[in-house]
């Protein structure tokens, strides 16, 4: 968790974040960050993998990588806002690594608040760093590859580790 922690935080310092530490700005970003994490979830996770479930008969690492390339696929539509296809073709990677590890936790803990928040946070840090949730603000291509690879080896890790408990 340590590592996903330290990903999440460390890697878009690339691309020169500019921290707003008001206590409006703090409080904004909690609230947005929180709501919009909790929306995709319920969406990319909760609805997705319960459709998933009922309508396919599929491994929980099949579900896992469905929710990660739906969540990524979605992210397509940033090319319009950034202009920038490297771009975009990073953010989708992050996307796709960090919706397949937390449809891994959803699909482990069978608990959508801990996914909701834990996205959130990841938002609303977001908002605090680049003052928006856009995307728009960018993602270094190395950091698109770096969420991807990490993401996807602790979900992997995460679904071997508790493979009895999701039958």
């Amino acid at each position: 968790m340590l590592v996903f922690i330290l990903i999440m935080i460390g890697g878009d310092s690339l691309l020169g974040a500019s921290y707003h530490l008001t206590v409006s700005s703090v409080l904004t970003a909690l609230i947005l960050g929180l709501l919009v994490g909790a929306a995709e979830e319920f969406v990319f996770r909760g609805l997705l993998i319960s459709f998933l479930k009922k309508y396919f008969t599929l491994t929980a690492l099949q579900i896992a990588l469905w929710s990660g390339v739906i969540f990524g696929a979605v992210h397509v539509v940033n090319v319009s806002s950034s202009g920038n296809l490297l771009n975009t073709v990073a953010q989708i990677l992050g996307a796709f690594g960090i919706g397949f590890l937390l449809a891994a936790i959803y699909l482990i803990t069978n608990n959508l608040w801990m996914i909701m928040i834990g996205h959130g946070l990841i938002d609303a840090f977001d908002q605090i760093a680049f003052s928006s949730l856009s995307n728009a603000v960018g993602t270094s291509i190395f950091t698109g590859v770096l969420y991807f690879v990490a993401y996807l080896l602790i979900g992997i890790w995460l679904l071997n580790k508790y493979q009895p408990r999701l039958r």
